[in-house]
């Protein structure tokens, strides 16, 4: 009955079926009651004459429970008209104002009881819960005293405890939403846990999900077990789940084959709280298994690199009490505890090589770890606090976080001056090619030369892992360095960023890069031998030689022809964004591959997916399917993870879209401002867009007039 409305009562005025259609609706207060502006008193008071006496003052507890759930949705002369007919202190049973109760926090939540009534649904209650400061007031109306037996009072009052104790200087009161005058009574310990989760809901102000609840709750936190589950279980059929205690060696439940509503068996609290936070169908034992790592550091950090990416909501809601269970050890952790840190930060470096990780899960695990954790951990353990601070900078670099980016590599700098001198080299590299990309590349600063500093700690580090390889090279026959390809590969980009005029530069850190990751030869590092040919066909792009980045282009895809390249099957987003690049700037025509591109909707919202969406909008010959890769691009760029340097890459599908007169006016108006507000973080693109804006009269013309600036602003992989 979520969906009834005084509109709908009031046509029942007249009806024999008036008793009936009240009984079901009236203790279901919501917000979507209230009819268009001005016509409340009307309706309201049709329906009052309609009421038995008895009745009347369920109808308006109604009215105030769905005012408190949403004041700004109900009508303005609302408590006006219910003063005028009963105190409101007195309806909600508290000695309080109109004005202190919607100062609170409320939610609706359900209750399920056992015993005998008309039917399932007839078993579910509602309960509303507030959540205040200052002084506390009682617990539960007055009037509903008399209709709580003994275990139910103490329900509500380990309730209340329990969310007082988790919610310092937070207070709760429960509304039993039931017929004050009725001789009804709501009996035993099983709404407990529901009380505990809607104040939970009403402290952290989160919504209140599809989950129907029963579960006998002690100040402990503990959950202990309640009767009737199959009869409370029958009620839950108009919700997606079903919360109840798991505490017997056999789910009596679980066992009698109940499938219609998923049900979600919970031992302990922390379940409970995943799944009325997190709960999406299927997930339900996902969630509640992964809640319970909470308290165990070393199982939580086995499970976090291979978290399955339903539960990225729950560590996002969860982070604060997981980083807790992950900081404990932070200044003193024994070996054991180490080692579980140590191994999930390989576990991490393995994710963040892999093209087509999933930056959301990535940027929430890493996010667990904050600077006073890494900070507390540089004493004794300076190696892995390096590891951290280097895994969340290339992190940033990849999500476009400048900001940041330099936090992070300030950090990685102080804990390599405390790790010994082998592995302070070793992985000093690696955190200086880091360094240049967010201090250069992510800072649009293609003109400017690498730093003097900068240079100076290159040579004095290269040259010791160049002798190393060069040594394994003559021994072996091959050799592989993971650090000097990264090295090479990082100054084979910097001088591609700064323009044709360096392909000879470019195309010799290409090969080298080539030669330090194995030339092919280690299968594990693969992908990073063939992506320096990703970069070599970019910078042939830039310098026009078609024929070269086609070549280049092949050996990255590793086909003989484009057309070979098996594009439903590839997830690598860098190879469909080269190709995007390609087909745009050559004209070449693969139309299996733009059909594809077309109808495929399963892109994840990162980069480099906006360049290729902006791409294959030049691809496209339909303007309304320009138009579509556009928005799409523009939309990916404005992704709340995205970071300034992928928000500024919206120029790209904004000057794009005002050059194909973009029927939607107001759209770009609404995205312009983000992006623009990017761009002026960032020097060199602000003095580019001044240049072409200094005449123009208005934004669209501005944008529009962009087209010929873009490869300088946004050259070789950026674009």
């Amino acid at each position: 009955m979520n969906n009834w409305s005084l509109a709908a009562v009031a046509e029942f005025v007249t009806d024999a079926n008036l008793d009936r259609y009240t009984s079901a609706c009236l203790p279901v207060p919501h917000p979507g009651i209230w009819p268009e502006e001005g016509r409340f008193p009307q309706l309201a008071e049709s329906i009052e004459r309609a009421l038995p006496d008895p009745r009347k003052r369920t109808f308006y507890q109604t009215l105030l429970a769905s005012f408190l759930m949403a004041p700004g949705s109900s009508p303005g002369c609302l408590l006006e008209w219910l003063s005028q007919r009963i105190s409101i202190g007195e309806l909600a049973g508290i000695p309080c104002g109109a004005r202190e109760l919607v100062s609170w926090t409320w939610r609706r939540v359900p209750i399920v009881l056992a015993g005998s009534v008309q039917n399932d649904v007839d078993r579910v209650k509602y309960l509303l819960v507030g959540c205040y400061g200052g002084a506390a007031h009682q617990l539960c109306p007055g009037w509903a005293e008399r209709m709580l037996d003994t275990d139910a009072r103490k329900a509500l009052q380990a309730a209340g405890a329990l969310a007082r104790s988790r919610n310092p200087g937070k207070n709760f009161f429960f509304w039993p939403l039931i017929d004050p005058m009725s001789t009804a009574t709501i009996q035993g310990p099983s709404l407990g846990l529901a009380a505990y989760l809607g104040a939970f809901s009403a402290a952290c102000d989160l919504e209140v999900p599809s989950l129907l609840v029963t579960g006998a709750l002690h100040e402990d936190g503990s959950i202990a077990e309640v009767d009737s589950l199959q009869q409370k279980y029958a009620a839950a059929k108009n919700y997606r789940g079903f919360i109840y205690p798991a505490l017997t060696a056999l789910d009596a439940l679980a066992a009698s084959g109940c499938d219609v509503v998923e049900t979600l068996p919970v031992s302990r609290l922390v379940e409970a709280e995943s799944l009325w936070v997190s709960y999406s169908p299927g997930s339900g034992r996902k969630i509640a298994d992964f809640a319970l790592l909470r308290e165990d550091p070393i199982k939580l950090l086995a499970a976090l690199p291979h978290i399955d990416p339903e539960l990225v909501y729950s560590i996002q809601r969860d982070a604060e009490a997981l980083s807790r269970t992950l900081g404990r050890s932070a200044g003193s952790a024994t070996q054991e505890e180490l080692e579980a840190l140590l191994r999930f930060l390989r576990d991490m470096e393995c994710i963040l090589d892999r093209p087509n990780y999933d930056r959301r899960r990535a940027a929430a695990v890493l996010g667990l770890f904050d600077v006073d954790m890494v900070e507390q951990m540089i004493p004794h353990a300076p190696g892995a606090a390096f590891e951290i601070a280097l895994l969340k900078t290339r992190l940033a670099n990849h999500l476009g976080e400048t900001g940041t980016q330099r936090q992070w590599q300030d950090i990685a700098e102080r804990c390599s001056q405390r790790m010994p001198l082998r592995h302070r080299r070793e992985r000093k590299l690696l955190y200086l090619v880091n360094r240049l990309n967010g201090a250069m590349h992510n800072t649009f600063s293609f003109a400017d030369p690498i730093p003097a500093a900068t240079a100076a700690e290159f040579d004095g580090i290269v040259g010791f892992f160049e002798t190393q390889f060069r040594d394994e090279l003559a021994l072996e026959g091959k050799a592989f360095d993971f650090n000097l390809g990264c090295y090479y590969g990082t100054m084979m980009q910097h001088w591609a960023f700064r323009g044709p005029e360096n392909l000879p530069t470019v195309e010799s850190f290409s090969t080298k890069a080539r030669e330090a990751f194995g030339n092919g030869f280690f299968p594990e590092y693969r992908d990073h031998y063939l992506r320096q040919y990703c970069y070599l066909a970019y910078a042939y792009l830039d310098a026009g030689k078609v024929t070269e980045a086609e070549g280049a282009l092949n050996r990255y895809l590793e086909t003989e022809d484009l057309s070979d390249f098996r594009f439903e099957e590839e997830g690598n987003p860098y190879k469909h964004a080269v190709l995007g690049r390609f087909l745009a700037e050559t004209g070449r025509n693969l139309p299996a591959y733009v059909a594809w591109a077309l109808e495929n909707p399963h892109l994840k919202s990162q980069h480099p997916w906006q360049l290729w969406l902006y791409n294959m909008g030049h691809v496209a010959d339909d303007p309304l399917h320009k138009e579509h890769y556009w928005r799409r691009s523009l939309e990916t760029c404005l992704e709340p993870a995205a970071g300034e340097v992928i928000r500024a890459m919206g120029l790209l599908p904004l000057a794009a879209l005002c050059g194909n007169r973009c029927r939607d006016r107001r759209f770009v108006e609404s995205a312009s401002g983000a992006v623009l507000q990017a761009v002026e973080g960032f020097p060199a693109l602000r003095n580019q867009l001044r240049k072409v804006s200094h005449d123009c009269p208005s934004l669209f013309e501005m944008l529009a007039q962009l087209s010929g600036n873009l490869p300088v602003m946004f050259p070789f992989s950026y674009r």
